[in-house]
């Protein structure tokens, strides 16, 4: 498993009584000395993790007088615009309540592009931060990658993360479709909000250098956690950007990436 960075875990430190509450906007934080007494780390591993906590908007350094919480605006705390920005968002957390095990669903094979008889591998999870659970995820992967995965190499890292890294695998591509619902009693729960809470629901299908889905996910966020970021352009002449394409020199998803409905998470 790998091992978070040391200003990732002060960074976390630190942001636990923002996301709890108990640091409020306008409260100042401790100082770099108290800080690299407390975490026993450099003044640079202090300067770092104040300096992600900045980019996210949860806080303001000010010369001379310290560094305090700020307002938070609703779900300005991740954004995503790129398979990168996902699998950064994926880095700043945690999984928790995982379930790794082999199933058939002729829905999700098809998404897979595999037959509907053959078994998938599913990954549950519910992704955390500072405390707080930010989405809860469902992802699938054909057997042909999932037989070669562990339960232990998805303690850590993004299903997604641990199949390019560990199997070789490059994501060159992927398809997404964002739709609104609501948090049944189930998602309620894992998700530590009341049932109805309005809910981000995000469907993925991620696509390797040959054009064949490697994994397919669906996940459902928290609306005040999170939003997202696309870039639009206007005019014929204009390039297309579809949302998560990374190094896609055409600017077009696989065609096998076809579009399917949100899915309520009970069942198998």
């Amino acid at each position: 498993m790998r091992k978070w960075p040391l200003y990732m875990r002060v960074k976390e430190a630190i942001l636990k009584p923002i996301v709890s509450g108990e640091l409020r906007p306008g409260d100042r934080l401790p100082t770099e000395d108290e800080l690299m007494r407390s975490h026993r780390v450099s003044r640079i591993t202090v300067r770092q993790a104040l300096e992600l906590l900045e980019r996210d908007g949860l806080v303001e350094r000010f010369a001379g007088k310290g560094t305090f919480v700020t307002s938070r605006p609703p779900g300005a705390g991740w954004t995503a615009s790129s398979i990168d920005d996902v699998l950064q968002l994926g880095a700043e957390t945690f999984p928790e309540k995982i379930e790794w095990r082999t199933l058939r669903d002729p829905d999700v094979a098809a998404r897979l592009a595999v037959p509907a008889a053959e078994k998938i591998y599913r990954l549950r999870a519910v992704r955390v931060r500072g405390g707080a659970p930010i989405y809860f995820i469902e992802a699938f992967v054909p057997a042909r990658i999932g037989v070669r995965l562990r339960r232990a190499d998805l303690t850590r890292d993004m299903l997604i993360s641990v199949v390019e890294r560990n199997l070789g695998i490059p994501i060159v591509s992927g398809l997404e479709e964002v739709t609104a619902g609501v948090a049944d009693r189930q998602l309620a729960q894992r998700l530590r909000v009341s049932e109805g809470t309005p809910l981000l629901i995000l469907e993925l299908t991620y696509a390797g250098p040959d054009g064949r889905p490697v994994e397919y996910a669906r996940a459902w966020y928290r609306a005040d956690m999170f939003r997202r970021r696309n870039l639009l352009s206007r005019g014929r002449g204009s390039a297309w950007h579809p949302i998560l394409v990374a190094d896609n020199s055409k600017n077009e998803p696989p065609a096998e990436l076809a579009r399917a409905r949100p899915r309520s998470i009970r069942g198998k």
